[in-house]
């Protein structure tokens, strides 16, 4: 029954076969499957209890703050939403029975077959453990590498070629991060993941997936709260108002603009304050304040080192020219 939180979630298998469906579970859109069993009457409560996940945790996937990328959670997913064996290949999930073991039981007459053995719980989490000591500030890193290698290919194909494998690497930074010992390394992921989240923001951007993009950015503000990063936290903030600025919402968009400025602005590299007012400038424009848009637009010229290249900062782009373009 619907309003039941122990009741079984039940998705017509015509719904399964939509194209619209498929999509979500070739990209391994787990909150889009969890927002279609909600359409089917389950509620987060529901969705837990089928899948064995914390109701929090469910609360955090529909609303893109927390990624799914371990193959045995997306098992119990798949089994709690009793996704039918084609729908769990695109999920890139073996069927619940395969076919040799279908027939035996065939041949048997048994129309139950025996569940599958679980994993015990501790064996889980001593291997969890043991991955856990493997990342070290080398991984982070090659994290950081790749991240700046799909920066640079990004810059020269565009969006359209680089966004499902940026959002693999963002899974794979997401999923350790969850897992990591607290300290100097976990640090240095949670920026690691910052940088390539809100890469991958902007590239859902640009491929005009707004939500989606919304969400990337969810996740590279609450990664660079972690690493205590002034710096990548304000460009990331601030970046974020882009996905405002196409959703309408100009004005929010310079209100949150205006708060990094108020926060930790003045400490900021001058390559990067001279960047924010430089988006400050475009928003105000999109909102006609035209003598405001242009005293933002000299602040940032007034900022603009002559050296305008600064390593510490590779997502940052800006010169005298992109200051004229823009």
């Amino acid at each position: 029954m619907p309003g039941h939180s122990w009741g079984r979630i039940e998705i017509p298998v015509r719904v399964w076969e939509q194209q619209d469906t498929q999509r979500l579970l070739r990209e391994r859109d787990i909150a889009g499957l969890f927002r279609l069993a909600q359409a089917h009457g389950a509620s987060q409560t529901r969705i837990a209890s089928a899948t064995g996940i914390a109701q929090g945790r469910v609360s955090e996937i529909l609303s893109r703050r927390r990624m799914v990328s371990s193959l045995e959670l997306m098992e119990r997913i798949a089994d709690g939403l009793a996704m039918p064996d084609p729908s769990r290949a695109l999920l890139g999930l073996a069927p619940r029975q395969t076919p040799l073991a279908t027939e035996r039981s065939a041949v048997a007459g048994d129309t139950n077959p025996a569940p599958r053995p679980k994993t015990s719980g501790v064996d889980e989490q001593v291997r969890e453990r043991l991955e856990i000591a493997s990342i070290d500030s080398a991984l982070v890193r090659l994290f950081e590498e790749q991240t700046q290698n799909l920066r640079l290919i990004d810059r020269k194909l565009g969006a359209h070629y680089l966004l499902a494998q940026s959002q693999a690497h963002v899974q794979q930074m997401h999923e350790l991060l969850s897992r990591s010992i607290p300290g100097t390394v976990r640090r240095g992921l949670a920026r690691a993941l910052a940088e390539a989240a809100s890469l991958t923001g902007w590239q859902a951007l640009d491929a005009g997936r707004l939500a989606t993009s919304w969400g990337y950015y969810e996740i590279a503000k609450s990664a660079a709260q972690e690493s205590g990063d002034p710096t990548v936290l304000a460009h990331v903030s601030a970046e974020q108002v882009h996905v405002l600025l196409d959703s309408g919402r100009n004005g929010e968009a310079l209100a949150v603009l205006r708060a990094t400025h108020d926060g930790e602005g003045k400490s900021l590299p001058a390559l990067l304050r001279s960047w924010l007012w430089a988006a400050e400038g475009e928003v105000r424009a999109s909102l006609g304040q035209e003598p405001e848009c242009r005293k933002a637009m000299e602040y940032a010229f007034a900022l603009l080192p002559r050296q305008s290249v600064d390593l510490s900062l590779p997502f940052l782009m800006l010169d005298d020219t992109h200051l004229m373009r823009w």
